[in-house]
């Protein structure tokens, strides 16, 4: 395998628009004209793959340089983006060209001698053929002495790759190509490539239609629309990779429900759920629906993929069991006329019964920045065994949600999401003044024997979350302003709320609303808790009837919030509540606390149960105690 060398020239510099080197920079390495990634490069050894090229670091005698390295093709093209977020690429050749063409030069030289005798001889040829060229125009005009000619089609420069560009779409951003491209589509076998040029504007004013099983490369590429209802992308079958292409609607400015989506992917059924569909380093904007909206489906991948400016979603699953977001972003989605916009979103279609659309499960999502959302950021109806860590999500209503969805009537909550897993993610209102809500919110189901009731196996542990708060003075939905602040949680069995720093929360750090079984509030540090309108701003507190929990090693830290009151109390408890009760486990420091570092219902002491077990003695103190630890109301009679 013959290996061309590039690199280690003092041209060989990554910089911005400006002139400024750009140090410790990704830069993509793709064949010349074509666009293809070269996944395959080698040190200068030729030997010792590189698993990702890098501009030299600011600590090398030559920041912002590239560095020799080896390939198998001879031309290449650099690509990357500057610091300004403009594309950069230039061509070059490989090193050892010049020697080949040096040598082959001195060929040529002694090869022109002969030929300039041979050209001489080739004039009087020429003069023969014009006469001849003449007299097959003439044959042509008249159609006489013409024989049956054979059009040859273009070879493709991959036998499985289909270039809509040779395939007759014109790609000049003004002429609908999508007849052609969807000709194109009808054309190709399960498995082939749908290639998109790089530089080129493809418009598609009506659906391209995916109906095998395919892949389509648009890597620098754009596909437009300027029809609001339409939905880009139609994929109806399994077995689809979406990749490179940026997808640009018509418009976000105005609501258009079921409309302009970037990709749409639905099944017919469940049981044709759309399998092992990725997209990857996609670009999706200016659409008056959702990005990427999926329904009934299972195995499916997102990778860098980049939605803003949507009026209703950015990334939105119903039914999808197995899927896994990494590194996507989402930006700008904003309320349209009744609906609440999402930034990521997995639920289930709330008309259907379960057996017809069951609920997303297995999700992951990792790595993901959601900002300047309208409702909640990152959030699931009833999923079940989600995992949403490491996420960065700023300046949205809410931050992290999971709560229930309902079964056919739309209204009533029954089922739960469950076994979920909440875990170091950065959440930020980038506000100080309470306006915006919950950061992680946990909701069980609310109709006692109807579905999985209480949400159960739910963690919230490690995340960062600031100045998040109450929404409003009046609350949000059916939520009152008194349960705001960092954590919220209701209707929850078992949940582990553990190490979290909670920072300037509105009115308090963790609440308890109701109906929490068994919760577990272990080493969060909460700071400066505040309220202009309540003088309960709390660490921990207990809204509602019906929670038992444990605290331990739990901080409450005063800093330099200026409000109303701030850090009144450690731990508070809503007076007139019901079946209430709490284990000290030891270890909180609440003795920033300005005005009790615990109020109402004291912790559980562990009783002593005394009296035969034979003549109900024992089961009479039980229930006394148990009464008086607020557990049970007695109302036994001997």
């Amino acid at each position: 395998m013959a290996l061309w060398t590039f690199g280690g020239t003092p041209s060989d510099v990554l910089t911005d628009a400006s002139g400024n080197v750009v140090p410790d920079y990704p830069v993509q390495v793709v064949v010349a004209n074509t666009g293809e990634i070269i996944s395959t490069l080698y040190e200068i050894d030729g030997v010792t793959p590189i698993s990702q090229l890098r501009s030299n670091p600011v600590s090398s005698n030559a920041p912002g340089a590239i560095r020799p390295f080896k390939t198998d093709y001879r031309e290449i093209e650099y690509r990357y983006n500057d610091a300004g977020g403009n594309p950069v690429k230039w061509f070059q050749a490989g090193r050892e060209l010049p020697t080949t063409a040096y040598d082959s030069a001195e060929a040529a030289t002694a090869a022109a001698d002969a030929a300039t005798t041979a050209a001489t001889a080739a004039t009087s040829t020429a003069n023969d053929a014009l006469a001849a060229a003449s007299e097959a125009q003439t044959a042509i005009d008249t159609g006489v002495g013409m024989p049956n000619l054979e059009v040859v089609p273009y070879v493709r420069h991959r036998m499985n790759r289909w270039d809509a560009v040779h395939e007759g779409a014109v790609a000049n951003g003004v002429d609908d190509d999508a007849a052609s491209i969807n000709a194109t589509i009808g054309a190709m076998a399960p498995g082939d490539e749908l290639y998109f040029r790089p530089d080129k504007t493809f418009l598609a004013n009506s659906a391209l239609n995916v109906d095998k099983a395919m892949k389509i490369s648009g890597y620098g590429a754009t596909l437009k629309s300027a029809n609001q209802s339409v939905h880009q992308i139609n994929i109806t079958s399994s077995d689809v990779t979406v990749e490179g292409l940026r997808l640009q609607g018509a418009q976000f400015a105005t609501y258009v429900g079921n409309g302009g989506t970037g990709i749409w992917a639905f099944a017919p059924n469940w049981a044709g759920a759309l399998e092992r569909l990725t997209f990857k380093d996609l670009r999706i904007d200016t659409q008056p629906f959702v990005g990427i909206y999926t329904k009934w489906g299972k195995n499916h991948v997102y990778e860098r993929v980049r939605c803003e400016n949507l009026v209703y979603g950015g990334i939105i699953g119903m039914s999808i069991q197995g899927a896994g977001l990494q590194t996507c972003f989402v930006k700008n989605v904003v309320k349209g006329t009744a609906n609440q916009p999402y930034g990521i979103s997995f639920t289930r279609w709330s008309l259907d019964t379960l057996a017809v659309s069951p609920k997303s499960r297995d999700i992951a999502v990792i790595d993901c920045t959601v900002e300047d959302v309208g409702w909640e950021a990152i959030e699931t109806h009833g999923a079940d065994g989600m995992r949403i860590i490491g996420n960065r999500v700023r300046r949205c209503l809410f931050g992290i949600a999971a709560v229930p969805c309902p079964d056919t009537d739309t209204v009533t909550d029954v089922y739960s999401p469950n076994n979920m897993v909440i875990a170091n993610n950065f959440i930020d209102s980038e506000v100080s003044d309470g306006t915006k809500n919950a950061g992680i919110t946990v909701v069980g189901a609310d109709q006692t024997g109807a579905g999985d009731q209480y949400a159960t196996g739910c963690m919230i542990a490690g995340n960062v979350i600031r100045r998040m708060g109450s929404g409003a003075a009046s609350g949000l939905g059916t939520d009152p302003n008194t349960i705001g602040g960092g954590i919220r949680i209701y209707w929850t069995r078992g949940a582990v709320v553990a190490n979290n720093c909670i920072i300037e929360p509105s009115h308090y750090g963790i609440v308890l609303y109701h109906d929490n079984l068994g919760a577990i509030l272990q080493g969060n540090t909460v700071i400066d808790p505040w309220s202009n309108t309540a003088t309960t701003a709390a660490v921990i507190a207990s809204r509602g009837n019906n929670n038992t929990w444990t605290i331990q090693g739990n901080r409450l830290i005063r800093a330099s919030k200026s409000a109303t009151t701030v850090a009144a109390y450690g731990q508070y408890l809503s007076g007139g509540v019901t079946g209430n009760a709490w284990i000290q486990g030891g270890g909180n420091d609440f003795s920033a606390a300005t005005t009790l570092a615990y109020n109402g219902l004291t912790s559980l002491v562990r009783p002593s149960i005394t009296g035969s077990r034979g003549g109900n003695v024992a089961l009479a103190n039980l229930l006394a105690a148990l009464d008086t630890a607020q557990i049970i109301s007695n109302g036994t009679t001997a």
